[in-house]
């Protein structure tokens, strides 16, 4: 069995997320337990401690000036006739 985290601060996010990755791990026929954190200081914690995990799903929210910054590089020309 492999082990993974998932640290997500609003609990109904997490949940969704960790029974998305379950289902798609199982159909992969991968057997994975996912400990779950609300908050970044108790995943690091626990690996700090020697929780050993093989993926870690961190879900981070950038401060609104940088999403500003990611969305216009991200959206491409628009072409000219």
């Amino acid at each position: 069995m492999l082990n993974a985290a998932i640290c997500e601060d609003e609990k109904q996010i997490l949940e969704y997320i960790a029974s998305r990755l379950q289902v798609s791990f199982q159909k992969n026929h991968f057997d994975v337990s996912f400990d779950r954190y609300l908050n970044g200081v108790d995943l690091l914690s626990a690996v700090s401690n020697g929780k050993s995990m093989i993926f870690y799903f961190w879900i981070l929210k950038c401060p609104e000036s940088m999403e500003s910054m990611y969305a216009e590089s991200c959206v491409p020309p628009i072409p000219t006739c």
